[in-house]
């Protein structure tokens, strides 16, 4: 994939993050156990990337690669990062609103972003931190401030850095998928190894919960889609996994975030009956957010003279 190309595609798939996110939160809802949907949208992404590995001749030997731990184990738990970024915003979210919580993993994800790419932790070189990107990276935090001012509730600063964290393990989660997937070759058997790895954490928290708290009750919804943001999760995962390569983790962190808050607009524009007011504050935050993306993406990349090991700008 070339970055011409996939930066346009993450900015698509994060509009389909937003998407996800309204579905699972429905599906919650109505199950009153947002654990319980965070489990069946996993289980049903793993169960279809299973039966596209399987059918594919050319992946059937990638598993062996990857159970082998040719690479330290903890690059294989990116998907653990993923299940922690889902229960970090039913844990967080009820205490800080959704506009604080939003601040708080998007200054994660662009920090994050920025070190994972200049420690070298995700797929290809390592990159600088340059004036550019850290322009591009603070412009986008306005622009997520911006675009959710008047939502916020009181501040919480342990909760805020918690919503941080939070973002920076989305971070670690691109750059280990894409890891994954350089090593194996296979894209995905990569989005498996994600899915796998994060279904078995929320299932173990979800029996923590059954055991030691009260898991609510489980009324089946009728409704057909909201059964469909494990494909959603899937389309994601694997998309991010051929472009994390090309773009770095932070680019690839910035396109996501511009297509969510895109998404999330239009999403308010066509359902009115949901609780999203599109103001202008928000609609300048997104133009804001596309503007950090542009900006990002005028780095340049390195030339096919410099020496192998050195950093990309």
């Amino acid at each position: 994939m070339k970055p011409a190309v996939a930066l346009p595609v993450v900015v698509a798939v994060g509009g389909l993050l937003a998407v996800q996110s309204r579905i699972n939160s429905q599906l919650g809802s109505d199950l009153g156990q947002p654990w319980l949907a965070s489990i069946i949208s996993n289980g049903l992404g793993i169960t279809i990337t299973l039966s596209i590995c399987l059918s594919r001749r050319r992946t059937w030997q990638r598993p062996r690669q990857v159970t082998s731990l040719r690479l330290p184990w903890w690059r294989y738990s990116g998907g653990a990062f993923g299940a922690m970024f889902v229960v970090g915003a039913t844990l967080v979210v009820p205490h800080i609103g959704v506009a604080l919580f939003t601040i708080g993993t998007v200054a994660g994800q662009t920090a994050g972003g920025l070190a994972v790419d200049r420690l070298g932790l995700g797929p290809g070189h390592r990159r600088q931190v340059t004036a550019l990107r850290l322009g591009g990276g603070a412009l986008a935090i306005v622009a997520v401030v911006i675009a959710q001012s008047g939502g916020a509730k009181s501040v919480s600063i342990p909760l805020l850095v918690a919503a941080a964290a939070i973002g920076l393990g989305g971070a670690l989660q691109q750059a280990f998928n894409g890891t994954v997937q350089q090593e194996v070759g296979d894209a995905w058997v990569a989005t498996a190894v994600n899915g796998i790895v994060g279904t078995i954490v929320l299932l173990v928290g979800y029996g923590l919960v059954a055991v030691f708290g009260h898991p609510g009750p489980h009324e089946w919804p009728s409704q057909w889609w909201l059964y469909l943001g494990g494909t959603i999760g899937v389309v994601v995962i694997f998309a991010t996994v051929l472009a994390v390569r090309v773009l770095g983790v932070f680019r690839l962190v910035l396109g996501l975030i511009a297509g969510q808050l895109a998404a999330a607009v239009a999403i308010d524009l066509v359902i009115p009956a949901h609780h999203g007011v599109v103001t202008p504050t928000v609609v300048v935050g997104v133009l804001l957010t596309f503007v950090a993306v542009s900006i990002a993406g005028r780095i340049p990349r390195a030339r096919p003279a410099e020496l192998p090991g050195t950093l990309e700008p």
